[in-house]
């Protein structure tokens, strides 16, 4: 792996760029950020440790993210061809040659392939290696996202599952033809063409205000309670209510439809809000 040190502020790569490598956080920060029609969007704060850059098997892939120092940081970069050669030398039977780089990247085992009831194409994986700011819980209740859709219903199960950690992030699974997104997402799932969810689009994510639905940057913003965040809306974020909240991920044509259940726990201390408080920052 070839060591590069950078300062605070430093460009690592541009969205749009050629990626020829996959990066690795050995110390200080990075700023994973996402041009939209209203600006810059943070997508990700990576700590050490956290793996960042996009892995295809077409050859041909780009960045879809800029990678910025907040900080003085240290990055490894390993190339791309290093990473195909080790996957095929060591990958054992029934992982996937990504999933293994990935897994050899990281130090550890390849994430688990947990699929649905009727054995569809959702994946519940947590992501390679810890990503974003570690942080001590502010939600202590618990948040379930269960389908609303037939084609949302034919790949999670009926109950739903659980969001155990924050941010959680829902995106749509890769084709053979792209590359993978710089940021892996905890719930994957298969759309038919055309897409209206984009493979990284929101994330369920806790604040002191309680917890809330971000539109990362998507293509077509999410609707959380009718309402639009991200796409072509000024705002990110939408709160989530006590109970049943409906999420709509692209515009209404789409096919994956969610409630989000949130029920508070007795001793939670979180404020609930009808709007956002306008001196919070954005995402």
């Amino acid at each position: 792996m070839g060591k590069t040190r950078y300062a605070a502020g430093e460009i690592i790569f541009r969205e749009g760029e050629r990626s020829d490598r996959i990066y690795i956080v050995g110390s200080g920060e990075v700023e994973l950020t996402r041009t939209g029609p209203h600006g810059t969007v943070i997508v990700a704060v990576l700590k050490p440790g956290s793996l960042f850059g996009e892995v295809g098997n077409a050859g041909d892939e780009h960045h879809t993210v800029t990678a910025r120092t907040s900080e003085p940081t240290e990055i490894d970069a390993i190339p791309h061809d290093a990473l195909r050669t080790a996957g095929r030398r060591k990958s054992p039977a029934g992982v996937s040659s990504g999933d293994h780089r990935l897994a050899a990247m990281a130090g550890g085992s390849p994430a688990p392939d947990r699929r649905g009831p009727d054995g569809g194409g959702t994946t519940f994986a947590k992501p390679p290696v810890p990503v974003g700011k570690p942080r001590a819980g502010v939600f202590d209740g618990t948040i379930r996202i269960c389908p609303d859709s037939p084609a949302a219903a034919r790949q999670l199960p009926r109950e739903g599952i659980t969001v155990d950690e924050f941010p959680f992030r829902i995106g749509r699974r890769t084709t053979k033809s792209e590359s993978r997104h710089a940021m892996s997402s905890h719930l994957e799932l298969d759309e038919e063409q055309p897409f209206y969810l984009s493979r990284l689009h929101f994330a369920v994510d806790e604040t002191a205000w309680g917890p809330v639905v971000v539109d990362c940057g998507s293509r077509l913003g999410t609707r959380v309670n009718g309402e639009l965040v991200g796409g072509t809306a000024d705002e990110v974020r939408a709160p989530l209510n006590p109970g049943e909240n409906t999420i709509v991920p692209g515009n209404e044509k789409s096919t994956l439809r969610f409630k989000i259940v949130v029920d508070p726990a007795k001793n939670d201390h979180c404020r609930f809000v009808d709007g956002l408080d306008p001196a919070r920052p954005t995402a």
